[in-house]
């Protein structure tokens, strides 16, 4: 399972790489590889990347916070893909992302007070999240 997490991340890397080289220089193709690499983002790498991290979780907490920013990271990326492509809907999973933003930082804040030891990796998921987001809501409203 891992192996086929790390192919797929590999490829979908690459598709959305060569794509995006094609938007910039303004080459045929350019959509397709585009939308062909953040599908195969959003709809195997994600769903296999959260059955890994799920599988080992024991908390229902834990679960929740995880599938919250699982949710988040993924309306982050379609936005992103969308607002790259200039579809319509775009700003709605940006609201979307901002709200399971919102829940997720919460989740993390709830989880640090109950268990001071625990580690920093919701603190520096956020803070990614949070700063990709805000970037890409600056972009948005930028090319508008």
């Amino acid at each position: 399972m891992k192996k086929t997490l790390y192919i797929t991340s590999a490829i979908s890397a690459f598709i959305i790489l060569a794509g995006s080289l094609f938007k910039v220089q303004h080459w045929p193709g350019a959509n397709i590889m585009f939308i062909g690499g953040t599908m195969l983002m959003v709809f195997i790498f994600a769903p296999l990347l959260s059955i890994l991290s799920l599988r080992d979780r024991k908390n229902n907490f834990d679960v929740a916070a995880n599938v919250t920013g699982m949710a988040a990271t993924l309306f982050l990326i379609l936005a992103c893909a969308g607002k790259i492509l200039r579809m319509p809907g775009t700003s709605i999973l940006m609201v979307l992302f901002l709200f399971l933003l919102a829940l997720f930082i919460a989740a993390g804040v709830i989880k640090m007070l109950r268990s001071p030891d625990t580690n920093l990796r919701y603190g520096l998921v956020a803070f990614m999240l949070s700063c990709t987001g805000s970037f890409m809501m600056l972009v948005s409203f930028h090319t508008m």
